[in-house]
C-alpha cells in the first residue's frame, strides 16, 4: 500500500465527476439543497460565472461570451464545499484528515444528486491535492524538496525569486499533472485556475510568509462508464496512490516526515 500524504501540508483537495449533461438541471435544485442540507451542508449559493464558448462554425465571431451556473453546498465552517453544474460535481475541502473520511464526503454528495437526478453514466472523474511546504526557523526550503527540484532553485545562484516545473506521466488511462512550484519569499498563493473564495483554510497557511513551495498533483481517467458508486470509489483509491506517488517524488524525507 502506498504511504498516505502527511495531511500537515495539504492545503486543498479536491474530487470531481463529470456525468451527461443534464439541462433540466434548475428543476432539481430543491430537492438537491434539501439533500445537502440533510447532510451538513446547510449553506447554499447560486454563483454565475462568465465565461466563453465557442461560436457556430458560420458565425463571424470565433468565441461567444456564456454564462455558467453553479451551484454551491457548504458546511457550518465553510471548509467543505460542493459545487454542482449541468454536467459536474466537485467537492473541496480545506480541512484534510485521511483520504478515507475524504472520499466517504464526497460519495456522500455523489449518492445524493445521483439519486435525485437518476444518473447513469460518468464521463471523467479526478482527483487533486494542493499542499504547501512551509519551512521552520534556519531551515532552507531545499531541504523539504527531492533532488532535482532543489537543483532547479538553485540553478542560477542564490538569487532565485521562484521556480516551477511540471511533469505530464500518462499510466495506463490516468493522465497524471505534477506541477511544483517553490518561492523564494511570499504569502500563499493558489494555482490560478483554483478559485478559493468562501472558503475558510488553516490559520498556518494564511499567516505564513517566507519561503515555500506548493505541490499540485492533479490524476484523472477520461472514459464513459456506466454508474457504480462502488466502482467509482475503487477508482479514487487507485487516483490517490498515483497522487501520493508524484508527492513523495516531489518532495524530501524531512517533508514526508514532517509534523
Amino acid at each position: 500500500m502506498t504511504e498516505p500524504i502527511n495531511n500537515d501540508s495539504v492545503l486543498l483537495t479536491i474530487a470531481e465527476i463529470r456525468f451527461n449533461t443534464i439541462f433540466n438541471m434548475p428543476d432539481y435544485i430543491a430537492l438537491i439543497q434539501d439533500g445537502f442540507r440533510l447532510a451538513n451542508y446547510p449553506g447554499y449559493v447560486h454563483l454565475r460565472n462568465k465565461g466563453f464558448q465557442l461560436a457556430e462554425p458560420d458565425s463571424t465571431k470565433s468565441m461567444a461570451p456564456s454564462v455558467h451556473d453553479v451551484y454551491q453546498f457548504s458546511n457550518l465552517d465553510k471548509t467543505s464545499h460542493f459545487r454542482l453544474n449541468l454536467e459536474c460535481l466537485t467537492y473541496y475541502s480545506s480541512n484534510y484528515k485521511d483520504f478515507k473520511s475524504f472520499l466517504s464526503f464526497f460519495m456522500e454528495g455523489l449518492f445524493i444528486i445521483s439519486k435525485i437526478l437518476n444518473m447513469t453514466m460518468t464521463q471523467r472523474f479526478g482527483l487533486r491535492f494542493i499542499d504547501r511546504l512551509m519551512i521552520n526557523k534556519d531551515e532552507n526550503i531545499q531541504q523539504y524538496l527531492a533532488v532535482q527540484e532543489a537543483l532547479l532553485f538553485d540553478k542560477l545562484g542564490n538569487n532565485c525569486e521562484y521556480t516551477f516545473s511540471e511533469v505530464k506521466n500518462l499510466i495506463k488511462e490516468v493522465q497524471l499533472f505534477n506541477r511544483v512550484k517553490v518561492f523564494r519569499n511570499g504569502s500563499l498563493e493558489f494555482p490560478s485556475d483554483i478559485d478559493p473564495s468562501g472558503m475558510v483554510f488553516k490559520e498556518k497557511f494564511i499567516s505564513y510568509v517566507g519561503a515555500s513551495a506548493v505541490i499540485d498533483t492533479d490524476a484523472f481517467v477520461r472514459k464513459n462508464s456506466k454508474l457504480s458508486l462502488e466502482l467509482i470509489k475503487s477508482n479514487f483509491d487507485e487516483l490517490h496512490n498515483y497522487v501520493v506517488a508524484a508527492f513523495n517524488a516531489s518532495v524530501s524525507d524531512l517533508a514526508k516526515k514532517s509534523e
